[in-house]
């Protein structure tokens, strides 16, 4: 559990990194006479900012070791993605035409929801109690090692030759030899099965 949350870390400081640079430093605003396209630039711009102050808070969280880390990103990541997925597109079909640029964030949309559907699945398949605290928390603490028991051994069936008959007794051979004490036995002989 350590490592996915190590990667899901890492890729949620590398999507802060380029969504925060993409909403404050690009700052982009839409300079159009069709106001539902200004919306749309706005709603980008504004769901990079969000989205990468989220994802800044994801990244930390996982990289602290909490289970609710994955959850956090998932809904960041769905949340932003579609966003940024919508607005591009709306942008594409109501603005000046394909923009390589609306291409991109469409593209990068879609990625953050993909993203934000694995860190659900990440998120569901964690033990509740995901980490050293015993005491089952919702947010889990640091992961460690889950142990799988292993199954139950069955016995192995006892060798045919590992049988000793009875008659032979102890050790030392009996008087006369093995053949006679066979030869004198009343009972029948083990039998080298498994029970």
């Amino acid at each position: 559990m350590n490592e996915q949350l190590r990667q899901v870390g890492g890729s949620a400081a590398f999507s802060a990194l380029i969504m925060l640079l993409v909403g404050f430093w690009m700052s982009l605003k839409g300079v159009s006479s069709n106001q539902v396209y200004n919306i749309a630039v706005a709603t980008t711009t504004w769901a990079m900012r969000i989205g990468g102050i989220g994802m800044v808070i994801v990244a930390i969280m996982c990289f602290a070791g909490l289970r609710i880390g994955l959850l956090l990103d998932a809904i960041v990541g769905m949340g932003a993605g579609l966003l940024i997925f919508l607005a591009s597109a709306a942008c594409i079909v109501l603005g000046r035409g394909v923009d390589i640029r609306d291409i991109i964030f469409c593209v990068v949309g879609l990625g953050a929801a993909g993203a934000a559907r694995n860190s659900w699945a990440l998120y569901r398949a964690a033990p509740v109690g995901a980490g050293g605290d015993s005491g089952g928390s919702w947010f889990g603490g640091k992961s460690t090692k889950r142990t799988i028991p292993d199954p139950p051994k069955t016995p192995e069936p006892v060798h045919p030759a590992s049988v000793r008959p009875s008659a032979l007794g102890s050790e030392n051979p009996p008087p006369g030899g093995y053949l006679a004490a066979l030869a004198r036995e009343d009972e029948k002989p083990d039998r080298a099965e498994f029970e």
